[in-house]
């Protein structure tokens, strides 16, 4: 959000960044476009979305705006509804995922119907409309008859230098720490490795991950690093053996993603192991620069470091992440998202 906003305000545009606090959050950035925070009594389950969008209506019904954006599918209904009286305002829907599909809905199949509703219902009530990645977008295409732009979540060119030789090779994930991001396998296959895994990010299975540690003894091999600013997060990445980008396929939201580490790692220079789902199969033949798995096992994720210990094979990947780097990169994509906000 914050490239996107970035980028408007260099293009011409007033942008104001809307979001929550939660007691965690760190202290905003200064940026060159305006941001606030509501403070929300209720921060989970439905409450939390009713009172979002409530504050949302309101917010947008005393700020009459040229231009109205729902990142995601929880904050449609109060853009939908704030905006209904500004026959002006264009209504922009910013789908980053496939909120009906995600992992915690797979057995709540009322939560899961009524997110599929709104999503059938008001989603056409929005003006223009772009995604991620181009599954994502056919997807879209073929549900609801809407045709949507493709604004691939990419990094900014990294201005850090390559460190080499720092310290001990070490394994990298960084992200959310949920259920189904293969971390559970990883640390299960970690006694076999022969380096660290270090863990950055934060999330709802971090108290379980940790007492599986614990109870592996394995409290020097896989370290716990918490959230980490950008800047400090760049710099690890950058000293990283190998990056991890590992998924369940347990459904079509996971399926068909294209999260934003798997362009990081290209970044920093650093060969991964990636799931072989569509999209990163596609950018794989494009330019080789992880080793793809089909099955989220032990045995499956032991074969792939094996496989990228090959000094040989590593430079190669390596290589292809510094020719794939500058690419896959927000200075070329904004253009994309340029052109649909023009």
């Amino acid at each position: 959000m914050q490239r996107i906003s970035t980028t408007l305000s260099n293009n011409g545009f007033e942008v104001l960044l809307v979001g929550r606090k939660l007691k965690s959050s760190p202290k905003l950035l200064k940026q060159n476009f305006e941001q606030k925070r509501f403070n929300c009594l209720f921060n989970k389950g439905v409450l939390f979305y009713l009172e979002m969008n409530i504050r949302i209506y309101l917010f947008l019904l005393l700020n009459k705006t040229d231009v109205a954006v729902a990142n995601d599918l929880d904050t449609v209904l109060g853009v939908c509804f704030g905006t209904k009286f500004f026959k002006s305002t264009t209504r922009v829907f910013d789908a980053h995922e496939l909120f009906a599909e995600v992992p915690e809905l797979k057995s709540k199949k009322f939560k899961r119907n009524v997110w599929a509703w709104i999503e059938k219902r008001y989603l056409p009530a929005f003006h223009k409309h772009y995604t991620v990645n181009n599954s994502l977008a056919k997807i879209f295409k073929e549900r609801l008859n809407i045709n949507f732009e493709v604004v691939k979540n990419l990094p900014l060119q990294s201005k850090l230098k390559k460190m080499k030789g720092k310290q001990a090779p070490f394994i990298l994930y960084q992200g959310a720490i949920n259920k189904g991001r293969g971390l559970a396998e990883m640390i299960q296959a970690m006694p076999q490795v022969g380096m660290q895994l270090k863990i950055a990010g934060n999330g709802d299975i971090l108290e379980e991950l940790k007492s599986q540690v614990k109870e592996l003894k394995l409290e020097d091999k896989v370290i716990f690093l918490g959230k980490l600013e950008p800047l400090a997060l760049q710099k690890i990445t950058q000293e990283a053996f190998i990056g991890i980008n590992l998924l369940e396929n347990t459904s079509l939201n996971y399926y068909y993603s294209l999260a934003n580490k798997f362009f990081d790692y290209i970044q920093a220079e650093i060969p991964q192991i990636c799931m072989n789902f569509p999209e990163y199969k596609t950018l794989n033949k494009e330019h080789e620069v992880a080793v793809l798995v089909k099955n989220l096992d032990k045995v499956s994720l032991l074969k792939a470091i094996k496989t990228l210990q090959d000094e040989i094979f590593y430079k190669e990947l390596a290589s292809n992440c510094k020719k794939a780097q500058k690419e896959y990169v927000w200075e070329k994509e904004e253009k994309a998202l340029i052109e649909i906000y023009s």
